[in-house]
């Protein structure tokens, strides 16, 4: 249920995937939403694996 929560605000938030993606990478999610929803949301979005492919 979490999960949908952070999808619903972040839909109101961003209005879209690509803009929600570019706001995790960007880093301006973690504002918004905090870190543990950018956590959730990275991983249901699979960013996280691009994020930790890329620059680790």
């Amino acid at each position: 249920m979490k999960a949908l929560k952070l999808i619903k605000k972040a839909k109101a938030l961003y209005g879209s995937f690509s803009e929600l993606v570019r706001a995790i990478n960007k880093g301006t999610a973690r504002q918004d939403l905090g870190p543990e929803a950018l956590n959730i949301l990275a991983q249901l979005t699979g960013v996280d694996g691009i994020i930790t492919g890329c620059f680790t």
